[in-house]
């Protein structure tokens, strides 16, 4: 059986403190409560082209 590879590079996007704070600070209705672990249980995630991205800097 052939296999074939296909090389891909994941980036999760997390949010940190100051995008909750912005979240918070924009929305007419916040969510009361809202912490940042709630907001990172639905992460963004792309996957681009192998050798797209080889370094942190180039991401």
């Amino acid at each position: 059986m052939d296999h074939e590879t296909i090389n891909r590079n994941l980036i999760i996007i997390l949010p940190k403190q100051p995008a909750l704070d912005w979240i918070i600070s924009v929305d007419p209705q916040p969510i009361q409560g809202l912490t940042l672990e709630e907001l990172r249980q639905e992460q963004e995630v792309y996957l681009l082209a192998g050798g797209t991205v080889n370094t942190p800097e180039q991401a």
